[in-house]
């Protein structure tokens, strides 16, 4: 039997019905992503004492110790460049996707490290996939949730990463470096897998000018009887403002530019 939005139910419910639930549950999911990143932020703390043991297979000095310590974070803005712009682009299930390639290519590259050398190629691999996975389910969460949900599954993310770095203090305890490298490696493969059923925002996809797609996407995270059509006028109203924004600021910014250009010009003509 086909159910039938209710019209009257209000537009943000409370906080323990099935919508809310329903964005719960999506809330955790993507912030999956973010416990990879506490897990990958907080091996160091594992991995050099380890090193610096008399009995370590490979050898560090102080000043390697300290690299390896540190390149995931040099290397983390990098990947954050790179998800700003992609993200837009490809949207957001796409670019959680993506992410997780070279998070787990660098888990394996440590968890096979021979050399320091290797050890550091592979956490400056995992801190660019970390940096790249930063950003985009943080969009994610805030596009399907609705304002009485948002501040709850927002800060899902710092609490993700606390947990991740808390389970690598916790591995770290019974297990050597290079295994917990297999494990996350495995973890990481995990979410790439789950992270393909994940639907994309219904505001991207009126990014796309794919309304259609944009209220089948809406349906994922909503009830069944919940008031689809005054959410998707809103998400329409928003998207036009936003793009009437950014064409002002666009071309605010060209007119600007324009007579900097014929102001120099007038100038290069006088003298």
């Amino acid at each position: 039997m086909k159910t039938v939005p209710n019209k009257n139910i209000k537009l943000d419910p409370g906080f323990w019905t099935k919508t809310s639930q329903i964005q719960l549950f999506y809330g955790l999911w993507v912030n999956l992503c973010h416990l990879g990143i506490g897990l990958a932020f907080a091996l160091p703390s594992v991995q050099v004492p380890q090193l610096s043991a008399g009995d370590s297979f490979i050898k560090v000095t102080r000043s390697e110790a300290s690299w390896i310590a540190s390149v995931f974070t040099l290397f983390s803005p990098v990947g954050c460049l790179i998800s700003g712009y992609v993200t837009d682009w490809l949207g957001r299930r796409v670019m959680i996707i993506m992410c997780q390639a070279p998070i787990c290519i660098g888990w394996l590259c440590t968890g096979f490290a021979k050399s320091t050398k290797q050890v550091i190629i592979g956490r400056a691999i995992t801190g660019i996939g970390s940096g790249m996975a930063m950003t985009p389910p943080r969009i994610f969460a805030s596009e399907i949730s609705l304002p009485n949900m948002r501040g709850v599954i927002g800060s899902f993310s710092t609490l993700a990463i606390s947990i991740g770095i808390s389970i690598q203090a916790g591995l770290g305890q019974f297990l050597t470096w290079p295994i917990i490298c297999y494990i996350c490696s495995i973890y990481t493969i995990a979410n790439f897998l789950s992270f393909f059923f994940l639907p994309e925002t219904p505001y991207f996809m009126l990014k796309t000018k794919n309304v259609a797609a944009a209220r089948v996407a809406l349906k994922h995270f909503r009830a069944r009887d919940y008031n689809f059509d005054k959410e998707m006028e809103q998400i329409k109203e928003y998207k036009e403002d936003m793009d009437i924004r950014t064409y002002v600021v666009l071309s605010s910014q060209f007119y600007k530019i324009k007579s900097h250009i014929l102001a120099f010009d007038y100038k290069s003509m006088k003298i």
